[in-house]
């Protein structure tokens, strides 16, 4: 008679390490043999389906899983990140279907590639042209995760100036710091050097360099000069010792103005630091050094009178011809010329009247979409300032300027300007003013924009403009001037 029976696996002995244990691996990068551990009875033979935890005792790295079942073969795994530090990493393994047990792995961290070339001292001293600075340049050279590399080659040069670096290349000690001493170069301006790694951004470090003549006084040209609104006036600083003669520049200039509101910094333009003239009045430029020196210039800023202009006291409209749109309705009552009516950028081109550097202006207190207009060609091309109201059938909340290329029935915006407009108050100044390639607008006396557009620079024809939207829409101008820059 048969008889029979099924041997199952005995309760598990142990958690027994299998493979993965004393790898080597860069700080914050994955091993690349995956710890493996088993589990068996006390014969030998493999348990299935009992529960591994994983755990990263020291070096503060990862496990992908941290926790999971053995297979059929009583084998577990995990995939081990490092941590960021270099040094010893250590893994544990155990179940609770084994207490007591548990396998142990153990893993060095080295560091990384170098990432990162720091400066640490030696930036921005000065001195004399081709003397040695005080400072030795020191940079430290990282990891990534910002652990120092040693052995690390650092190549040392003058990129501005003409100096000398000693040494030329140097290697990083154990706490990943290189030095070189900077010897300025024969040229008295601002100097640059650079500590560079292969395959990393190099460390630049600045210097000036000065004629080693102290610096006793500026000067400043012009020192009292008269310009017009809308109009530069670049201005030049020369350094002087104590006898009076003049050195070479070693020293930044910083400019300042004591009223932006009459004559305003512009450094925008190629031949350096300019003054712009926004409104009539005085300002003081003054020019300063580092050592503490300074200079100063009045700037006395004056408007140009008129070339022509309508105050609209009688009726002119024979001296406008009326072109732009379809549309709109144009007289002239009690000082005022209106708009009115519904039009598409209805224009009133003044007769006998053609400029390309100039200015017009005008004065209104009723705006609904009103305009000025400069350098109008016959072939419907000309800049548009369009003069818009808080209150109009499309609220647009402070925005009351805005500067257009008008081509025929096409347009393009250049630009939207942000005014205090205040609906019912007394009236406005607005100018628009073109200068070669430099359109600048005017409101109430402020410049309130310039910009560069050399889309049409030749002579033509102003005047005003008016958009209606519908029969009751009305734009007035209470007077019209023209003038040059």
């Amino acid at each position: 008679v048969p008889f029979h029976a099924t041997g199952v696996a005995g309760p598990a002995a142990g958690v027994f390490a299998v493979s993965g244990d004393g790898q080597t691996g860069t700080v914050g990068g994955a091993l690349p043999g995956q710890p493996a551990v088993r589990m068996a009875d006390a014969h030998g033979n493999p348990i299935a389906g009992a529960t591994v935890e994983w755990r990263v005792t020291v070096g503060g790295g990862t496990v992908s899983p941290a926790s999971g079942r053995t297979d059929d073969s009583g084998l577990a795994r995990t995939a081990w990140t490092l941590g960021t530090v270099p040094g010893s990493n250590t893994l544990q393994a155990l179940s609770p279907e084994a207490p007591g047990s548990l396998a142990v792995f153990r893993a060095t961290a080295s560091p990384g590639a170098p990432a990162v070339v720091a400066k640490l001292a030696g930036e921005g001293q000065s001195g004399p042209a081709g003397s040695a600075l005080p400072a030795a340049l020191t940079v430290r050279v990282t990891d990534r995760y910002g652990n120092p590399l040693g052995g690390i080659a650092v190549g040392w040069s003058a990129t501005a100036g003409g100096g000398t670096l000693d040494p030329p290349a140097a290697s990083t000690g154990p706490d990943g710091t290189a030095s070189a001493r900077w010897t300025l170069g024969a040229a008295t301006l601002r100097q640059t050097a650079h500590a560079a790694v292969g395959g990393v951004a190099p460390a630049q470090f600045g210097a000036t360099a000065s004629s080693g003549v102290e610096l006793a006084e500026l000067r400043i040209s012009p020192a009292a000069p008269t310009m017009y609104v809308g109009s530069f006036q670049r201005f030049t600083v020369t350094h002087h010792d104590a006898a009076g003669a003049e050195i070479p520049q070693a020293w930044s200039i910083r400019w300042l103005t004591s009223n932006p509101g009459v004559a305003r910094m512009d450094y925008t333009r190629p031949d350096g630091p300019n003054v712009l003239g926004v409104t009539a009045g005085t300002a003081t430029i003054t020019a300063s050094s580092l050592s503490g020196k300074f200079a100063t210039a009045t700037v006395t800023v004056v408007d140009r009178a008129p070339l022509g202009g309508d105050d609209f006291d009688t009726n002119t409209l024979g001296s406008y011809t009326a072109r732009g749109g379809p549309g709109g309705a144009w007289s002239i009552s009690n000082g005022v010329l209106v708009g009115s009516g519904t039009s598409e950028n209805a224009l009133l081109i003044r007769n006998g009247v053609s400029l390309g550097d100039g200015w017009v202006e005008t004065v209104t207190n009723h705006a609904e979409d009103a305009g000025l207009v400069l350098r109008y060609q016959a072939d419907g091309r000309y800049y548009l300032l369009a003069i818009r109201d808080d209150a109009s059938v499309f609220p647009r909340g402070e925005r009351n300027l805005e500067l257009y290329r008008m081509d025929g029935n096409s347009y393009t915006i250049l630009r939207q300007i942000d005014v205090l407009w205040q609906r019912g108050g007394p009236p406005s100044v607005v100018r628009f003013q073109a200068v070669g390639s430099t359109l600048s607008v005017f409101f109430d006396g402020r410049l309130v924009h310039s910009q560069e557009d050399s889309w049409l620079a030749s002579p033509g024809g102003l005047g005003v403009r008016h958009y209606g939207l519908g029969p009751a829409s009305a734009d007035r101008f209470l007077s019209l001037r023209w003038g040059a820059p």
